[in-house]
Order: structure tokens, then C-alpha cells, then sequence
């Protein structure tokens, strides 16, 4: 079964899309994985750095340089063409500039990203990495309940991990709702200095401290701005690609 990983948070600037990418990458190595880019500013689709060929079309004679997954969205049955191949080993469907138009269009109850998520499986994907737009919308919604692992990254702050009970609080009323389960958790990153430690001992010492991953993404400026620009972390020696390779095998071990 196709395990699916929407990465998520409301907040802006906190590594979503450089976790998002880095995750696939390494789960490409030895698995079939594909990134839907959910995001209207289609950031991990510019860095994927994907090259289209413009003359090809698809059954309905649309040129397929022009599938993005709103058409995904509007008939997940046809969404080969939308596939497109990267040089980082995973697989992409592209983020749209209207998706944000699209999504006040689209009804309650919309279970398109669900149907594309299964169509995929039948391709043989076995990860399926979300990115999302630093908001809610029903497609985060939709997201999460077809999720196996919600990561949410966030910093040593207060309104981060307030932004995490409030996604948290969405999970669990989805699971009650659909009556699956589920794995969320708070992932760490740009930790630097005496004080973002402290701060995240007090989240693992509240209530919810169980559900911040045992590891960090340590503050990296001079490779993270590099990764922006379509260079991969795991593919440089640096701190931030050993905590994603940390990542990787400790949701290998949870049994992604």
C-alpha cells in the first residue's frame, strides 16, 4: 500500500517544500516515489528544475507541458500524462499558479486528491510526499485523510507548536470521523543555540512532548539558501543532510 507523507504547517518559512524534497529524494533510492506539489507558489516544482517537452500532447489533444495536478484534481483517471520524471529520482506532479482559485470552486466533501493518491498506486508508487501552501484548505483536509505520516516542521517557538496542536487537533477528528489512524508529529528545524534547545525540552516535556520527533533539522542558512536554488541537502556534506538522512531511517523504522 502507497504510504503517503503530507508535510504541513500553516506557517511560512519553515523548511515545508526543503523537507518535502529531501524526503523523496531519499526515499527515491530504493523505492518508487512521487511529490505532489500542493502549493500555488509551485516553489518544489521550480526547484525540480523539470523540463517539458512541448510537442507532445494527450488523448484529448491537450499539450501535456501544460498538465499540472488541477487537472489532476478535476480527473484523477487520467493523470499519466501529468507525470513528470526529475533528475532527483523522484517523480513530480506540478503545483499550479490557480490552485488557490480552484480550491474555493471545489465542493465540500471533494474527494479528488484521494482518487489521485489511489491512481498513483496502481502506477507502482510506493511514497507519495504533499507539499502544501503555508494554510489550511480542504485539500489539507483531504490530505489527511488519506495520510499515513503527517510531518509537521516547525520551530522552537511558541506559535509553531500552536500551529501543530491545531493540526493536531484536525488529525484526530479526522481519524474519529473515518475511523483510521494515523501518525503525526512535530518535526524540529532551524535549531541553533542554547535557547531553541531549551525551548524544545519544553515541548517535550508538555503533554504532546511524546509526538516531537527524537531529532532535529539544525540551522544550516548557507546550504538551505543553496537547496532553494535546486541543490539538494542529501546530496552535500553539511548538518542539515545528516539530520534529514536521521529523518529518513527513523520513518523507515516507524515502518514507512
Amino acid at each position: 500500500m502507497i504510504k503517503v507523507l503530507p508535510v504541513i504547517n500553516i506557517k511560512g518559512g519553515v523548511a515545508k517544500t526543503t523537507t518535502a524534497f529531501n524526503l523523496a529524494m531519499l526515499f527515491s533510492q530504493d523505492r518508487k516515489t512521487i511529490v505532489i506539489d500542493l502549493d500555488g507558489q509551485c516553489d518544489l516544482t521550480r526547484r525540480a528544475k523539470v523540463k517539458y517537452k512541448n510537442d507532445l500532447v494527450d488523448e484529448d489533444g491537450v499539450a501535456v507541458a501544460k498538465k499540472t495536478i488541477i487537472d489532476c484534481l478535476k480527473n484523477p483517471k487520467k493523470i499519466k500524462s501529468a507525470i513528470r520524471k526529475t533528475r532527483y529520482g523522484f517523480d513530480l506532479i506540478s503545483g499550479d499558479e490557480g490552485l488557490y482559485g480552484f480550491e474555493k470552486t471545489a465542493q465540500e466533501g471533494n474527494t479528488a486528491l484521494a482518487e489521485v493518491i489511489k491512481t498513483l498506486e496502481g502506477y507502482g508508487y510506493e511514497i507519495c510526499v504533499l507539499d502544501f501552501s503555508p494554510s489550511y484548505s480542504k485539500f489539507t483536509i483531504e490530505a489527511l485523510t488519506s495520510a499515513t505520516f503527517v510531518i509537521v516542521p516547525g520551530e522552537a517557538s511558541d506559535k509553531s507548536f500552536k500551529g501543530f496542536k491545531r493540526i493536531l487537533n484536525m488529525a484526530i477528528e479526522i481519524m474519529k470521523n473515518t475511523k483510521r489512524q494515523f501518525l503525526v508529529g512535530f518535526l524540529p528545524v532551524k535549531i541553533s543555540g542554547k535557547s531553541d534547545l531549551e525551548t524544545l525540552e519544553e515541548f517535550r516535556s508538555s503533554p504532546l512532548g511524546g509526538l516531537v520527533l527524537p531529532l532535529v533539522i539544525r540551522d544550516d542558512k548557507t546550504n538551505i539558501r543553496r537547496s532553494e536554488k535546486g541543490r539538494p541537502l542529501v546530496k552535500r556534506s553539511c548538518k542539515a543532510s545528516d539530520d534529514y538522512r536521521e529523518l529518513y531511517s527513523y520513518l523507515k523504522k516507524r515502518g514507512i
